[in-house]
């Protein structure tokens, strides 16, 4: 929700259709690409995975919308589709690699994290529980 927040409410106090505002929102969202490949915040390894695949296909759309600020009439001569291919290729980008990175996730890793998220409510401490303090005397642990 911060990520959202801040392309869509941080980015209007930049010139509106600048290049340099698309520059930090790359910015922004390598920013977001390193803290969610990093913490991997999801229980799921598979929901890991589709997020960090999903921030890539936005890097990526960011990265061809700098490209098309920049001189669309040497890209119409220098791509083998003109401008078709970038369509095309967004298309690609964020339909079918977040698709097929959930889908290698899912077949690899399964839905674990249901499992894993269930466990991890259960033995987790409470908010007032102390960690220092034992039941059992100190003498009888290992």
């Amino acid at each position: 929700m911060l990520r959202k927040t801040i392309l869509t409410g941080l980015l209007l106090f930049i010139k509106q259709g600048s290049i340099f505002q698309l520059v930090v929102a790359m910015l922004i969202v390598l920013c977001f690409l390193t803290l969610v490949a990093w913490f991997q915040p999801y229980a799921a390894r598979s929901a890991n995975l589709f997020k960090v695949s999903s921030e890539l296909a936005l890097m990526v759309t960011l990265i061809f919308c700098v490209l098309l600020k920049m001189d669309r009439d040497s890209l119409e001569e220098d791509l083998p589709g003109g401008l078709d291919f970038f369509g095309s290729a967004l298309i690609f980008v964020n339909s079918i690699v977040p698709g097929a990175a959930l889908t290698v996730g899912v077949l690899l890793y399964g839905l674990e994290g249901i499992e894993t998220e269930v466990y991890k409510a259960d033995t987790q401490l409470h908010a007032f529980d102390n960690p220092l303090t034992v039941d059992e005397p100190l003498d009888d642990r290992e």
